[in-house]
Formats: structure tokens, C-alpha cells, sequence
């Protein structure tokens, strides 16, 4: 039976230093919660030095068992201050009267160890992790309130389960105390199943606490690209703003259009693998961009009061590919955010010009290898080419511009899309009247 023993904590030990040097590679470069992650890693090894300790005291000395019971009862209180200083800092005070109670706790178990009082020992180990599970709990119910992470739940129902086990152990142990043998490691039946659930309880809540941090990181994470993403955007737009300078509030009319397209074919029923309400948003911010390669078109072919002779619109086609390849040097400076805000610009801004028969530029994309994203950018930007006056042409009634877009259905735009536009056009309307020029 000793042998069994020493295998089981050995493999315990195991286990615990892979999620401590997991925890140092996955978290050594996240300063914002370094301070916090390390009372992670502590309790993980000194969970790792208490199995080790069990493993090796039949061959190194019985007092090794000290060590390892004072170990894990240091292990458990430091998860006590892991979880607390999530919200509140932790006071050298506090640190410091932890210590004096861990070695006293020592001191007492050392004592009891000595004089062979191997059933008191299983009293103070039991009642001083029954304390420390409650404080745990108290701690985690806590922070369960200002965070609902998963993780954090089945952490705190395994600290009830180590609860329970602890319970337990003491009426087993008050109940029937010839079931314990004064060398732990003859334990058989309950006392040795007893012990072994803890361990694996124990290495479950290190590794539910250890996805949480991802889980933060992971977070964090999103949220500085997120920042940078809007940036990045902001700069953008108002570069598109500032060099399309005729169009007035033509960038904020057409995102509105956008996302009344785009929530009408969801509430169709239509390309739903493709469209949802978060894809519907980036979509919205990633309409303001769909013109920015006029950054690289010529003032004088811009604002031109009459229309374009060939060679100059040959010149003004080329803004598509131009502001496909500004978004794609920006979609690089985000580090590839997997369906983020430029991706989608990058598709609007090179195919919102493409028709649905293959007459468009800049490819002749046809039908659906058009981006869906790019055929509902179309239809908004026609509408409010048509509504708007330009230097070069008068503004159309709502009634004309409906007629046109309905008209060039399945050769110029999608056929579901317009659908949708027809289902929308007094929502166009009124977006056309109160963010007229």
C-alpha cells in the first residue's frame, strides 16, 4: 500500500509542476496580471512540494509529512489571497499573519506527528482545511458577483466538494477510528479514497483557476485590439472624409443604409450562414471606408463639375483596388483580428462597385463571388448617389431612385438585396431626409 501511495502523489506531483511552468510560459509576458497570477503558481507548487514531500517521507523520513501537510495547507491559503486579490489588494499585514498561522499549524502537526497521535493530527489537517475551504468559498462568492465566468463556478462548487470530503474524513475518523492506520500509508478503504479525491479536487480547481487567466488574458487581449482597431478606423475615416469633401454627411447616410439592409435579409431569412447581428455591426463600421481609395484619385478628377471623359474614369475606377490595398496595410498594423472591421472594408471598398451581371469593376466579379457585404454596400451607395445632389448631375426624387435600383435588379445589384431594399425604402427615406446635406 505504501507503494501506491508514493506512485499517486508522485503522479500528483507531476501533474502540478506542468501546470506550474504552464502557468510562467502562458503568463510571463501579461504584466497587468502578473501580481495576481503569481499566487497562482506558488499554490501550485507548494501543492506540488506537499505531494512530493508525501511521496518521499517511507524513504526520507516521516518528517517529510510536515512539510507536505503544511505545505498544502499553504497551498489552499494562498488560493485565498489569489482570489481575493482579484478585487482588493493584498496588505503586507495579512501576508503576514498567514505566516505566523501556517507556523503554528507546523509547530502543532510536528508535535502531534512526534508523540504518534496520528487521530489528533487527522483533526487538526481536517478542521484546518475545513476553515481554509470557507474562506475560499466566501472569497469566490464574492467574486462570482462582479464576474460570472464558468471557470469560476466550478471552482467554487469543487472547493464545497473538498468541504464535503474534509467533513467526511473527521466523523470517519470520529466515527470509526480503527479504519485509519497510524501510518497513513497502510490507509485503506475511505480513509485512502478520502485522501486521494482531494488531491484530484485539488489539481481540477488549479486547472479551472488556470482558464480563467486565459480566459482574462484572452480578454485583454481583445480588448487592446479592439482600441487599436477603433484607432485605426477613426483615422481612416476621417481621411476618407476629408478628401471626398462633396459628399457631405454621404459617409453617415450610407452606413444607416447599410445596417437597414443588412438587419431586413436577416429578418428575411436571407444569407443567414452569412449575416448575424455581431456581423451586422461590423459591417455598419465598416461602411464609412468604402470610398477611401479616392485618397488616391487626382482633386481636379474628384471635383469636377461635369462628367468624366473616358480616360479620367479609367483614373476614378481605380479607387476600388486603391483602398483595398490602404485597408489591407491596415489589416496588417491589427495583426490579422480574425472578422474584424477592416477585413470586411477591405471586401467593401474593393467590391462594392462590382455587378451582380459581371459588368462592374474592378474584377467583373459575378453574382455571388461578389461579397455579400460588398452587393448591400452597392445598393446604399447608388441610392444615395441617386437622392444627392453632385457637382456633376441634380438629385433624383426617392420615388426615381426606387424605380432605377428596382429596375437593374438581377443584372446590376442581388436580387434578395434590392428585395430588402424595397421592404426598407421609407426607412431610406427618412435616413435621406434628416441627414440631408
Amino acid at each position: 500500500m505504501t507503494e501506491i501511495n508514493q506512485v499517486f502523489y508522485g503522479i500528483f506531483a507531476f501533474f502540478a509542476l506542468g501546470l506550474g511552468l504552464n502557468s510562467y510560459i502562458g503568463f510571463k509576458n501579461q504584466i497587468t496580471y502578473l501580481k495576481t497570477e503569481v499566487y497562482w503558481s506558488v499554490s501550485v507548487y507548494l501543492f506540488m512540494f506537499s505531494c512530493l514531500s508525501w511521496a518521499i517521507a517511507p524513504v526520507a523520513g516521516f518528517y517529510f509529512l510536515t512539510f507536505a501537510n503544511t505545505s498544502l495547507v499553504a497551498s489552499m491559503m494562498t488560493l485565498v489571497f489569489l482570489i481575493k486579490s482579484f478585487n482588493h489588494p493584498i496588505a503586507k499585514t495579512q501576508l503576514l499573519i498567514a505566516l505566523i498561522l501556517l507556523m503554528i499549524f507546523g509547530w502543532v502537526f510536528e508535535c502531534l506527528r512526534s508523540q504518534g497521535d496520528y487521530l489528533n493530527r487527522i483533526f487538526l489537517v481536517v478542521a484546518t482545511l475545513m476553515i481554509v475551504c470557507v474562506f475560499q468559498i466566501f472569497e469566490l462568492r464574492g467574486l462570482i458577483k462582479v464576474n460570472k465566468s464558468l471557470n469560476l463556478r466550478i471552482v467554487c462548487v469543487l472547493f464545497v466538494l473538498e468541504f464535503i470530503i474534509m467533513l467526511l474524513r473527521a466523523y470517519v475518523a470520529a466515527s470509526a477510528p480503527e479504519t485509519f492506520s497510524e501510518n497513513i500509508y497502510q490507509d485503506i478503504g475511505n480513509p485512502f479514497y478520502f485522501r486521494m479525491a482531494f488531491s484530484c479536487i485539488n489539481l481540477l480547481v488549479f486547472v479551472f483557476i488556470g482558464n480563467f487567466f486565459y480566459e482574462k488574458v484572452w480578454h485583454q487581449a481583445h480588448q487592446k485590439l479592439d482600441v487599436k482597431e477603433e484607432q485605426i478606423l477613426s483615422v481612416l475615416t476621417s481621411l476618407t472624409s476629408a478628401k471626398d469633401t462633396e459628399t457631405g454627411q454621404h459617409i453617415q447616410r450610407t452606413q444607416k443604409y447599410v445596417m437597414s439592409l443588412a438587419a431586413k435579409l436577416i429578418e428575411m431569412a436571407v444569407y443567414s450562414d452569412q449575416l448575424t447581428s455581431t456581423k451586422v455591426e461590423l459591417i455598419s463600421k465598416a461602411a464609412p471606408l468604402h470610398d477611401i481609395g479616392k485618397v488616391g484619385i487626382p482633386d481636379y478628377i474628384l471635383s469636377k463639375p461635369a462628367k468624366l471623359d473616358v480616360d479620367e474614369w479609367e483614373i476614378m475606377k481605380t479607387h476600388a483596388l486603391i483602398g483595398e490595398r490602404v485597408l489591407s496595410a491596415a489589416e496588417v498594423a491589427l495583426d490579422g483580428h480574425e472578422e474584424d472591421v477592416i477585413s470586411i472594408a477591405i471586401k467593401i471598398a474593393g467590391g462594392h462597385h462590382e455587378k451582380w451581371d459581371g459588368s462592374g469593376y474592378p474584377r467583373g466579379l459575378v453574382g455571388n463571388e461578389i461579397p455579400l457585404e460588398a452587393r448591400i454596400m452597392a445598393v446604399a451607395d447608388i441610392y444615395d448617389a441617386l437622392v444627392c445632389e453632385r457637382v456633376y448631375k441634380k438629385k433624383w426624387s426617392h420615388e426615381q431612385a426606387v424605380q432605377e435600383i428596382v429596375r437593374h435588379k438581377n443584372s446590376y445589384f442581388d436580387p434578395w438585396v434590392v428585395e430588402a431594399f424595397v421592404a426598407e425604402q421609407l426607412a431610406f427615406k427618412n435616413i435621406a431626409l434628416t441627414f440631408n446635406d
